[in-house]
């Protein structure tokens, strides 16, 4: 059942990653590729610590170490993908979308 919530967890996160590229300017040429890419590596990133730490974190603590994983590679990422070209400010707000959406998703299905 864990690999359920992951799988949701990163459907959503390329999801929210392919709006805001739609929705704010920040984003510059996100495609659908660049978006499951970023969403690979916050998704990686994020169970690595998690396992790292703890099995199993409260909800909270999941949602903000989305956030901290998801910024850094936000920012990092249009250093790597060559068309992307990401705004502070919008990766933050990203990074924020992305914690929320690891907060949002039950523990039931994780």
């Amino acid at each position: 059942m864990a690999y359920f919530g992951t799988v949701v967890r990163f459907a959503l996160t390329v999801v929210a990653l392919m709006l805001i590229g739609y929705v704010f300017s920040g984003f510059h040429h996100m495609t659908f590729g660049d978006a499951a890419l970023l969403a690979l590596v916050i998704g990686a990133l994020g169970y690595g610590i998690q396992i790292f730490f703890r099995p199993r974190m409260p909800r909270n603590v999941r949602g903000i170490i989305g956030f901290v994983v998801a910024g850094v590679v936000i920012w990092l990422g249009q250093f790597v993908v060559p068309q992307l070209h990401v705004s502070l400010l919008t990766a933050l707000f990203a990074a924020a979308l992305i914690g929320l959406v690891n907060y949002a998703v039950p523990d039931a299905i994780a």
